[in-house]
């Protein structure tokens, strides 16, 4: 049957590397579906444990995710130099996946917050598909079509997201636990069906021979040095940056507290205030996510030569605070929720976009490999600090605060923007 598939996808005539980056590509939507089905159905179980309007708890549950994410993003950068480890690694993401999702409906059916935390700390230090998916493509990938496949990859990794928001709001609809046993059923599709399709055969001997040859203390010994190396670095390059690049990671760090902290308080914020069913919720997500991928990959590039860089981040501040004012009169119904989820998803994207191409110019070719580690690592610890300021702003405020919080909180990043960015420095020249 799969074989079937393949010749149909595929044409009659493919090699190992088009078999394997075709099923990896399944893979990846299947965990973005199966993703976007939970984290829709999170802040439903959090209300139902009695936790939704507790920042305490909701900002330590978003704080450990993301200092687990640091943990676990340092081992998988420092271990996947080959493809025996990157296969190693893919099995040991679907199947964590698999067991911490299906630790949030044990939790969720014994109301036990200590497992919800065990199951969060899981996720984050062990699933990290996008990270490791992009490592195999640009492994595997003929050179000249890499950017074609990371595109492609990451385009069905948003639309399988925003699929899966829609469908988890509907199987909601049908039994509570019901979305949790088709996460875990898709994430076990992966497990013994997608990838160990993904094979490689020529790279997978040939490392598996070299593996064989080592050492497993001295393999152990040069992950621990290489983690220590690439922590090392990448702070080095936090500490030592100048010019844009500072500017450009103090705006990415500020993006990251906000958008974390807003996180937590807004969790609950569309249930407590519209009263929606699980299916409106799912399509209220859905509309996020297929806006954000249409602007990103139809209008990004007329937005970045219409208004530069900096004019992107700071009109994409602006944008953000003109959308959360779209909810603020009473009177606002379902559909006035759907508008203010575009406009948002129009300024988050100028605003990350902006961002991720102002770094980019900020520094010779050579060493942008360092400068997007420092991000994802300074990036990893603003989101571990903003969650607890969210936790905070919930306590006091409740989650219906959301839309002023948000205004403000975007507000004051359009104005650091515009006063950051307003002094021209010169790009690197590559």
């Amino acid at each position: 049957m799969f074989e079937t598939l393949e010749v149909a996808v595929l044409g009659h005539e493919y090699t190992e590397t088009q078999k394997s980056l075709f099923w990896l590509k399944v893979a990846l939507t299947m965990d973005s579906f199966a993703v976007g089905i939970i984290r829709l159905v999170l802040p439903l179980f959090y209300s139902d444990m009695g936790v939704g309007e507790d920042g305490t708890v909701l900002g330590m549950l978003d704080s450990l995710y993301w200092f687990a994410q640091i943990i676990g993003c340092s081992v998988l950068g420092a271990s996947c130099s080959s493809w025996s480890s990157q296969k190693k690694w893919l099995y040991i993401t679907m199947i964590g996946a698999l067991l911490s999702y299906g630790l949030v409906g044990v939790a969720w059916a014994y109301g036990s917050i200590s497992l919800l935390l065990c199951s969060r700390f899981t996720v984050g230090l062990i699933k990290q598909s996008s990270t490791l998916s992009k490592n195999i493509v640009s492994y595997h990938a003929e050179r000249n079509r890499n950017a074609k496949e990371l595109g492609r990859l990451k385009a069905l990794g948003l639309v399988g997201f925003a699929a899966g928001s829609m469908m988890g709001g509907i199987l909601e609809e049908f039994h509570q636990l019901l979305p949790v046993i088709v996460c875990v059923s898709l994430f076990a599709f992966n497990v013994f069906i997608a990838v160990p399709r993904i094979t490689f055969s020529e790279e997978d001997k040939r490392e598996e021979e070299k593996r064989k040859k080592e050492n497993m203390k001295q393999q152990t010994s040069l992950i621990v040095h290489q983690m220590k190396d690439s922590f090392m670095s990448s702070a080095n390059v936090i500490l030592t940056a100048r010019g844009i690049f500072l500017k450009a990671l103090m705006l990415a760090g500020l993006h990251n507290v906000l958008t974390s902290a807003g996180s937590v308080y807004s969790s609950t914020y569309e249930i407590n205030r519209f009263h929606l069913r699980p299916a409106l919720l799912g399509t209220s997500r859905m509309v996020d996510n297929v806006c954000g991928c249409l602007v990103n990959y139809f209008m990004m590039e007329f937005f970045i030569q219409m208004l530069g860089r900096r004019g992107s981040i700071v009109s994409g501040g602006g944008v953000l605070v003109l959308g959360n004012m779209i909810q603020f009169p009473e009177s606002v119904n379902f559909y006035g929720l759907l508008l203010s989820h575009a406009v948002i998803s129009l300024g988050k994207t100028l605003t990350i976009t902006g961002g991720e191409s102002l770094l980019s110019t900020s520094v010779a070719k050579e060493n942008l490999g360092a400068a997007y580690a420092a991000r994802n690592l300074q990036s990893s610890v603003f989101r571990f600090i903003g969650p607890w300021y969210g936790g905070v702003l919930l306590q006091r405020m409740g989650s219906l605060a959301t839309p002023y919080l948000e205004a403000c909180h975007w507000g004051v990043f359009m104005v650091v923007a515009y006063v950051v960015l307003k002094k021209r420095d010169k790009p690197h020249a590559d």
